[in-house]
């Protein structure tokens, strides 16, 4: 008997070393929807909303075993912000970076999904734009956010994903060192809020 639990145990170690593995997975998506608030009170108030669209590219890297996989997210993108305030049309250009941890599980027949939680997103004004857009040049904005994504498995190497995402950004440094909590209506810095939709492919390597 204890012949028998000893080699079942042996068994399933091994079993689970074979399914165990380090996972990395470069990806590249395009936001094809997606808008911002930017947000302030007091006598200084204001309400914009923007669209913005563009590259967004980064990895993932963690573990993975039995169909679960976590680990951490790292993304980049770079966008123009446009909005019609009246008869004026404002733009403002952004560089954007997040770094997160995500849990997800890969289904045995085609489909994977995950979450993730972005504890540090940050998103830097690269000029001032035209028609009185709030946001000083070089400002950067730091916040949070997450994301949920659900992606297709089922061709060789290269996986197909679509992911909702969500952020949050209530703390601002201005170009001179100036630390804000936001709105900031002295400074003529804004909340701003984001939300996107991402259509991106992925190449995942479960490395043994």
């Amino acid at each position: 008997m204890k012949k028998l639990i000893f080699a079942s145990l042996i068994a399933l170690s091994l079993i689970t070393q074979a399914q165990a593995g380090i996972l990395i997975e470069p990806y590249l998506g395009y936001i094809f929807s997606a808008d911002t608030k930017e947000t302030g009170s007091g006598s200084g108030s204001f309400d914009y909303k923007y669209d913005y669209s563009g590259l967004n590219y980064g990895g993932r890297l963690g573990y993975s075993t039995f169909g679960l996989q976590m680990g951490l997210d790292y993304n980049m993108a770079s966008y123009d912000y446009e909005t019609n305030n009246s008869t004026t049309k404002l733009k403002d250009a952004y560089d954007f970076n997040a770094f997160g941890a995500f849990v997800g599980f890969k289904f045995p027949v085609l489909l994977r999904v995950w979450g993730t939680y972005y504890f540090n997103a940050e998103l830097k004004d690269k000029d001032s734009g035209t028609g009185g857009v709030y946001t000083p040049s070089g400002t950067k904005f730091n916040g949070n956010g997450f994301g949920l994504g659900a992606g297709f498995t089922g061709l060789p190497f290269v996986n197909i994903n679509l992911e909702y995402r969500s952020f949050t950004y209530d703390e601002a440094t201005t170009s001179t060192g100036t630390k804000l909590n936001l709105p900031d209506t002295t400074n003529g810095v804004g909340k701003h809020s984001a939300s996107e939709m991402i259509l991106s492919v992925s190449v995942p390597f479960d490395i043994m």
